[in-house]
């Protein structure tokens, strides 16, 4: 009797291990990854969710393992010969010219550029010029359209709540700190 209320105890109070998975790195985010790896890999893809279909078949488990030895081997092979390339190309650039050795160094990793961290061709300063240049064709104003800018001007000039703009004393902090309640919200949530 004593156990079975043991085992059950240990069944029921089983403490999980967290399995910690490791990083999964986007593989299609390479420069080698081309379309005989993407095909690969789909095929890898199509076994193994038949594979989840049928687990207890055999024929399906094989297949899909050779696939997927097949698909590693591909990625590999790829990977080799990219940087098996970019070496032959550094080795040539490097005797005849070093400005651009420097640059295909630069681009030498595996990943794809991230167009957010590249830096744009067009520059701020020639964006603010040409939208300028678009804005200073009408220079010839109506007399309607003159009247509606000098008012503006003139809204901006007069500020209807000068108080906002001068520096808050003391004495009004002391007085809006004095009218707070203790353990109250400086908020009323009374509409």
């Amino acid at each position: 009797m004593e156990e079975i209320i043991l085992h059950a105890a240990r069944k029921s109070l089983k403490i999980k291990k967290t399995k910690f998975r490791n990083k999964i790195n986007n593989v299609c985010n390479k420069k080698w990854f081309d379309k005989e790896c993407r095909l690969t890999r789909h095929s890898v893809r199509k076994l193994a969710n038949q594979k989840h279909c049928n687990p207890l078949n055999v024929e399906i488990r094989n297949e899909y393992h050779i696939a997927l030895k097949i698909y590693k081997n591909t990625l590999n092979r790829k990977k080799e010969i990219f940087h098996k390339k970019k070496l032959e190309e550094l080795e040539t650039i490097s005797e005849n010219e070093p400005n651009s050795f420097w640059k295909l160094l630069k681009n030498m990793s595996d990943e794809l550029e991230d167009l957010s961290t590249c830096e744009p061709d067009v520059t701020a300063n020639s964006w603010l010029t040409h939208f300028e240049s678009l804005h200073a064709k009408h220079t010839m104003l109506g007399t309607e359209q003159q009247h509606t800018l000098n008012q503006l001007e003139k809204l901006e000039e007069e500020i209807a709540n000068k108080f906002l703009d001068e520096a808050i004393s003391e004495n009004e902090i002391i007085n809006a700190a004095r009218k707070l309640k203790n353990n109250k919200s400086a908020y009323s949530d009374k509409k």
